[in-house]
């Protein structure tokens, strides 16, 4: 699970004491209750790439409440400070606004095929506890997509194939800045995503196979399936596109879009290739 912290002071008016399951620590346990106006839930953290990056994450607009006021509780056990959905009709009226100034390590789940996936936060909608071991939690988006591969395979097989690979890899990711000003966090396994950003630029159109050969000079266990995710993964970091043979599907011609042809002119760059 990815989860971000911060310890900002946030003013808040204490409630009450309640039983709940803390969505960091997954524990149930007591927790101290606080209602906060308009607070700022958003926090900042310093990303561990090539160069480090700050950014600020924050929840969706949806989650005030039409008073203004939120519910945060505060876990005995880990002590972070998360908001919890929704504020009792019966205490909105009982509300004052003589709070006061606490300091509290703020949290916020992230979705974990985001990071993972994208190295991007965003902040998680659905919790999913696997019954083969591990727990998720996942963005909207996400958690639509995982439920439909359940549907079709009868379990959470691909999500759970994921997590033990996230379990077993730790990389650093690069950051590139693109001509236009928006800065990418991108994927730098063994060099391989920079590499075939950069094969694709100079080619102009490559295929499936093309890749195969390209990237099986370096890893001699990879296979179709490999370069299937590495064109996944560029699509949905909306780098490459790809030109369908409604024949020959494997005869398939991938591009670069405008966003791509930039990030491989950075790329060159810093590779100086």
């Amino acid at each position: 699970m990815v989860v971000i912290k911060q310890r900002k002071v946030i003013e808040v008016v204490y409630f009450e004491q309640i039983i709940k399951r803390c969505p960091v620590c997954l524990k149930d346990t007591e927790q101290k209750a606080y209602y906060a106006k308009n607070p700022d839930l958003s926090v900042t953290v310093t990303m561990d790439t090539t160069p480090q990056v700050t950014v600020k994450v924050s929840p969706g607009s949806s989650i005030g409440h039409s008073f203004e006021w939120c519910v945060l509780a505060r876990c005995s056990l880990c002590g972070c400070t998360y908001r919890v959905m929704g504020v009792p009709r019966m205490r909105v009226k009982d509300l004052q606004d003589n709070t006061s100034g606490e300091e509290h390590e703020l949290a916020l789940t992230c979705c974990d095929l985001c990071y993972h996936e994208y190295y991007k936060y965003t902040v998680s909608d659905v919790f999913i506890n696997l019954s083969s071991g591990g727990s998720v939690y996942l963005c909207k988006d996400h958690a639509q997509e995982v439920e439909q591969e359940k549907k079709r395979e009868g379990d959470y097989t691909t999500l759970a194939a994921k997590l033990q690979r996230w379990d077993g890899k730790k990389e650093k990711p690069i950051v590139i800045k693109l001509k236009n000003g928006k800065q990418l966090i991108l994927k730098s396994e063994k060099g391989e995503i920079p590499e075939i950003i950069t094969y694709i630029a100079k080619a102009g159109t490559v295929s499936r196979r093309e890749l195969l050969e390209l990237v099986a000079k370096t890893t001699k266990t990879i296979n179709y399936n490999y370069i299937d995710e590495c064109i996944s993964y560029l699509k949905g970091m909306n780098l490459v596109q790809e030109q369908q043979n409604k024949l020959l599907i494997k005869r398939s011609k991938i591009l670069l879009t405008d966003e791509g042809s930039m990030a491989a002119e950075a790329l060159q760059k810093i590779y100086k290739t």
